[in-house]
Order: C-alpha cells, then sequence, then structure tokens
C-alpha cells in the first residue's frame, strides 16, 4: 500500500454495530467458558466464576 491509499481501504470494508443481544448466546457462551475454564490446570481449584448479569 502506497502512501495516501488508506482512504481506499476505509471504503473497501466497513462493519456494522448491533444494538440487539441474543441472551441464549450469551448463556452459551458463558456456560462454555465456565467449561474451559473447570478444564485448564492452571485454573484448578480456584474459585474463578463468570456470571451474566
Amino acid at each position: 500500500m502506497a502512501l495516501g491509499e488508506e482512504g481506499i481501504v476505509a471504503e473497501q470494508f466497513s462493519f456494522d454495530v448491533v444494538s440487539e443481544v441474543d441472551m441464549q448466546e450469551m448463556k452459551n457462551v458463558v456456560d462454555q467458558a465456565t467449561k474451559e475454564i473447570k478444564q485448564r490446570f492452571d485454573f484448578k481449584d480456584s474459585k474463578t466464576e463468570i456470571t451474566l448479569k
């Protein structure tokens, strides 16, 4: 990319910000993270916890 072409890249890519949250998907994420924490050796016997409020 040559100097001054940054504007071209910004024009080619964009993203949307979503203001809606799928609570079932959030529950799945927390459950999966909790399972992974319980399986990790470095967290064994720790009181690590993730909660969804």
